[in-house]
């Protein structure tokens, strides 16, 4: 019974994160949404997910970081004593699938996060966490969605954003070109030694 009740959830999660990103990238804006496409990713945080000790939630931006990454920014920056939760989706949409990320936590010491990492083959994908820095994730490929569910605390210190850049999968034709060169290195040196 609980597995069945597990199962109907996360049927449910993924009915929801679906019709969700197939609004955002439709371009059917919603007031209470955060969409943005970078490096063949969809980022997607339904801002209703939001929550803060310090009462209402800041008012949060998603802005494109580097060729395949994200940025979340809150305004103002999150005060000591507070903290901040939220869900953010990346879909794949013509890149490869994920397999790995890192979150960068930027703000002053004394601040820390933790993130469990879903995914649209199942829950349980990685947990990480941290302080103020980078923190990489490893996982099995995912081809659906990444669902990352962050707890921000500022204990002790000032959070000004929260940075999370993919690692896609590479392409086959990218590791197949990479093993021919390898063996094309091999076959010179081979001819080298063959030749003194």
């Amino acid at each position: 019974m609980v597995n069945l009740r597990k199962g109907c959830k996360a049927l449910l999660r993924g009915v929801a994160v679906a019709a969700g990103m197939m609004a955002a990238s439709a371009g059917l804006a919603r007031a209470d949404v955060l969409s943005l496409d970078v490096g063949g990713y969809n980022s997607y945080l339904d801002t209703e997910t939001c929550h803060s000790t310090a009462g209402a939630c800041p008012a949060l931006s998603l802005s494109a970081y580097g060729p395949a990454g994200v940025i979340l920014t809150a305004a103002p920056a999150l005060a000591t004593g507070s903290d901040l939760t939220f869900i953010l989706y990346i879909m794949p949409q013509g890149g490869p699938p994920i397999a790995s990320l890192t979150a960068i936590l930027n703000g002053s010491s004394g601040v820390s996060f933790g993130s469990q990492i879903d995914g649209g083959t199942g829950s349980g994908l990685a947990f990480i966490s941290g302080v103020a820095g980078a923190t990489p994730a490893s996982f099995d490929p995912q081809d659906l969605y990444v669902q990352l569910s962050p707890d921000l605390n500022a204990e002790n210190g000032t959070i000004t954003s929260f940075i999370i850049t993919l690692v896609p999968v590479p392409a086959p034709g990218a590791l197949i070109l990479f093993g021919l060169g390898l063996a094309g290195l091999a076959g010179l040196r081979r001819g080298q030694n063959a030749a003194a």
